[in-house]
């Protein structure tokens, strides 16, 4: 009987045990531990904080996916002769005038004047960069790609969480925040472990990448109500914005969305989807050309492109000719995704064709019955008929009328096999949410900051941008993530010195 009620007992503690609440005390906690989170938690506890960085997800490094950061005047535009993005007023100007002033001025200004010192700051954790180059033409020469691209990056901060002594706790997503006399103290989390965390602290820095994974809230901001594709990752879901809301923050072009080159529905082969982002000939699901196509080259161009046709319906067209140019000369577009010469872009579009990802036809006529059939288009053969007149007038005549694109990627499109790609609206993610100041702080709705809230990266973002994200001056997304989460910590830990 009595090892019946031990045992008994045993069954009735361990539960309790494994599900007993935690409490941390701490002088800065982090929610979310992407790139702009990772940033924030090591700058402060570099500069003497005690930190707590919580993450939802099994393993530190959230669901970042980047590749490179914006810097004004770091040592490799010196090196490489881009002396004219070594110049900040020149830069501010620049970026001032892409967002027609709809960006927040003085928080452009601190960005491009700490941009370097952020660089170098990463480069003193052990973050390795690939040398700088131009992306296309069309770009500056702003963009300084990560070695490892962002898993380099945060594989080298993380490694850095040890030697700061900075308490990393995973599958903890944040649920609320703790507010005590009209000042944010703490954060309410959630663990299978440990059952209810409560995270008392002098500041909470909130990082938890936007809301681009979160069908409802992008219905909600984003001003296009059609199908789009989230290319980015579907753990951001709006948490950090949410809890941000509830503490009475404010917002600020929240509905900007990171708009992309549209996508297909369903995945297609790197090498397929590399071909058709090619510069040659899109239509609508009219049959109508709407663009010169060499913008894609800045994509964010091309996204708000798809978003004024019908329902964002483009599709990318290639004829045989033209698939054989690709395979045997590689791309037109040089940059960190073009296809080499003597590739596999035939066989991976035939492979799609299999799929029933890639539509193929032998005629003009086979192309639209097979596209109105398998897509629920109602597109007349006579008006794609004319415009494929008109590509090919304006390849024999070495001008484009219509758009006037670069003679050089004018092709003839008249060689069967066709090919056509359809593609929707894609974004990387959401790049507007909170209100904030140049220091990251959360501004309310009379422009006062919270006490002890800073929300940092794609969970405030849009303070750089006008209407369109800057691929310009690319890296803008990471840049933001890296800059503004060492400026909430410096000004957090210089708040908790007072």
């Amino acid at each position: 009987m009595k090892k019946f009620f031990m045992a008994l007992l045993c069954c009735l503690f361990i539960p309790m045990l494994a599900f007993a609440d935690k409490t941390y005390d701490t002088d800065v906690v982090v929610v979310g531990a992407g790139a702009s989170g990772v940033t924030a938690a090591l700058q402060a506890a570099e500069l003497g904080a005690k930190v707590v960085i919580i993450e939802k997800l099994p393993s530190l490094g959230g669901g970042t996916i980047c590749s490179g950061l914006t810097v004004v005047g770091s040592d490799q535009q010196n090196k490489y002769g881009f002396h004219q993005f070594t110049d900040k007023s020149y830069v501010f100007k620049k970026i001032m005038d892409y967002n027609h002033y709809a960006g927040v001025a003085p928080i452009v200004s601190k960005f491009i004047n700490e941009s370097n010192n952020s660089y170098e700051w990463l480069k003193k954790h052990n973050v390795k960069f690939d040398p700088i180059f131009l992306y296309t033409y069309l770009e500056d020469p702003a963009w300084h790609p990560l070695t490892g691209h962002c898993a380099g990056m945060l594989k080298s901060l993380i490694e850095e969480f040890k030697k700061y002594n900075i308490t990393a706790l995973t599958e903890t997503p944040g649920k609320s925040l703790i507010i005590k006399n009209g000042k944010v103290a703490g954060v309410i989390a959630e663990s299978e472990e440990d059952g209810k965390v409560t995270i008392n602290a002098k500041s909470v820095i909130i990082a938890t990448g936007g809301y681009g994974g979160n069908p409802d809230m992008v219905k909600k901001y984003a001003p296009f109500k059609g199908f789009s594709v989230n290319k980015g990752s579907k753990f951001r879901v709006g948490d950090g914005i949410n809890m941000a809301l509830s503490a009475g923050a404010d917002t600020h072009n929240i509905g900007l969305m990171q708009w992309h080159d549209p996508m297909p529905k369903t995945d297609i082969g790197r090498a397929t989807r590399s071909g058709f982002n090619e510069p040659f000939f899109w239509v609508n699901k009219e049959g109508k050309r709407f663009m010169d196509e060499t913008y894609r080259m800045l994509w964010a161009y091309s996204g708000n492109a798809s978003l004024n046709q019908p329902d964002g319906v483009v599709i990318k067209l290639l004829d045989a000719a033209t698939v054989k140019h690709i395979t045997d000369n590689g791309g037109a577009l040089y940059g960190v995704h073009d296809l080499k010469p003597n590739n596999d872009f035939n066989k991976s579009v035939e492979m799609d064709v299999q799929g029933n990802k890639v539509v193929k036809a032998n005629s003009i006529k086979e192309l639209v019955q097979k596209l109105n059939k398998n897509y629920g288009f109602n597109m007349d053969e006579a008006t794609l008929q004319a415009t494929i007149k008109q590509i090919n007038d304006s390849y024999a005549n070495h001008e484009d009328s219509q758009f006037f694109k670069n003679r050089q990627y004018l092709r003839e499109f008249k060689t069967a096999p066709y090919y056509a790609l359809v593609t929707y609206p894609a974004f990387l993610g959401s790049v507007g949410g909170i209100k904030v100041d140049e220091n990251a702080a959360a501004l309310d709705a009379d422009n006062k900051a919270i006490p002890g809230l800073f929300v940092v990266g794609l969970d405030s973002g849009g303070m750089l941008y006008g209407d369109t994200y800057n691929i310009v001056s690319a890296g803008q997304t990471l840049g933001w993530a890296v800059n503004s989460g060492r400026f909430a910590a410096i000004k957090a830990v210089d708040e908790m010195k007072k």
